[in-house]
């Protein structure tokens, strides 16, 4: 294609592997749903400790590892006038036209 897809783009064009995943991961724990609602209970209870002072390794399971990152790096830079460019998803409001 030329290009570099991203990464959840393999649902569109892999739909069958991807089905055979998601319904193996299923039969194995439940829905994607289900398996996030226990990692979270478990996070919380973690997070509830005042002893915890590093990252629990069960965060690597949630997914959504750097979104994190890049908000943090997002702040920095409005906030320190770093004058980047970044991209970003957020409602246009009208703001431009087209």
């Amino acid at each position: 294609m030329g290009l570099i897809p991203c990464g959840y783009h393999r649902y569109y064009y892999l739909q069958d592997e991807m089905l055979e995943h998601s319904l193996h991961e299923f039969s194995e724990g439940g829905t994607r749903a289900e398996q996030m609602y226990q990692v979270e209970k478990e996070l919380f209870d973690l997070y509830s400790q005042p002893g915890l002072h590093e990252k629990p390794e069960l965060l690597s399971k949630r997914g959504g590892a750097y979104y994190s990152d890049a908000a943090c790096e997002c702040i920095s830079a409005i906030y320190n006038n770093k004058q980047l460019r970044m991209t970003v998803s957020t409602q246009n409001n009208g703001a431009i036209s087209f």
